[in-house]
């Protein structure tokens, strides 16, 4: 699997047919005396997944574009102990890990440790602290000099940490997560671009973020029963309905078969965006952001 890709499992349970005899008084009415298979055939169980970049992705594009580093973007990691209940705690941990990737992605080696410190304490108050272990906190130590060495380390915590998440039903904890991550991306890079220009490759980027949006949203769906998942979906109400007016031209949604899952992805970038619609997004995205860091959401 790509270090830069994650795929959200959301299994999808086929409905079953029954194959009965047939009714009436037809010629080919079947016996009394003829035994009758009633088995019931299942389909076989077909799961989504759907694409979810993890931040170095966007960060290692948004370096090689020419931005700079700005630090005032990131949450600076003082704010950590106001964090107190576990929604907050799930989606400010997805926005420190948006600003280790960052800090990696930049060489900014000293931050890099101070924001890995950040997440791990962050685990650790959700009870996931055992997803970390010494070896990784050795890596990075180890590889402050080498910035692609320390985006590899970052993008494998990430994916660690989702993995165990997966694997311990934690998967309500990972929605908040996701969401957390993917805004703080969208946050430092809608407030890294200084002009807007249809053109750019970093607008088509963002703009093709509507598609990813709606896969965040749709994996979030699945635990709508609980109350901090479906009131963060509601928190994203306004950055959906900001992205949902953009025109997309057909065949930007992929998927693909492959046993018995589904992958949904996004093909070549063909969404359009014009200034105004820029500026309603990095405005709905600033304004949750903020209100997430801040601490304001119930």
């Amino acid at each position: 699997m790509s270090k830069t890709t994650r795929y959200f499992s959301m299994a999808c349970i086929c409905c079953a047919i029954l194959f009965a005899p047939a009714c009436g008084g037809s010629d080919d009415e079947i016996p009394t005396d003829t035994p009758v298979d009633t088995t019931t055939e299942v389909k076989p169980e077909v799961e989504k997944f759907y694409q979810i970049p993890s931040p170095d992705e966007m960060f290692a594009f948004i370096k090689q574009g020419g931005f700079k580093y700005n630090k005032s973007l990131i949450n600076p990691t003082e704010e950590l102990n106001k964090y107190v209940s576990p929604k907050s705690q799930a989606l400010n941990f997805g926005i420190y890990t948006g600003d280790l990737a960052y800090t990696a992605a930049f060489e900014e080696y000293q931050s890099t440790i101070k924001y890995f410190g950040a997440v791990r304490k962050l685990a650790d108050q959700l009870g996931i602290a055992s997803a970390f272990d010494e070896s990784m906190v050795a890596r990075i130590q180890n590889n402050l000099s080498s910035s692609d060495s320390l985006v590899s380390i970052t993008g494998d915590s990430y994916f660690t940490i989702v993995d165990y998440l997966e694997q311990n039903g934690r998967g309500k904890t990972l929605a908040l997560m996701a969401a957390g991550g993917w805004l703080e991306s969208m946050y430092i890079v809608v407030n890294s671009i200084n002009k807007f220009d249809a053109s750019s490759p970093a607008i088509e980027r963002l703009a093709d973020q509507k598609l990813t949006l709606d896969n965040l949203i749709e994996y979030m769906n699945k635990y709508t029963s609980d109350n901090s998942v479906a009131s963060t979906i509601e928190d994203f109400s306004g950055i959906k309905n900001a992205f949902d007016q953009l025109k997309q031209a057909e065949g930007t949604s992929t998927s693909e078969k492959k046993e018995n899952k589904l992958v949904f992805g996004s093909s070549e970038p063909s969404t359009t965006i014009t200034a105004e619609q820029y500026e309603a997004i990095k405005k709905a995205i600033t304004e949750l952001r903020n209100k997430i860091t801040s601490n304001q959401l119930s």
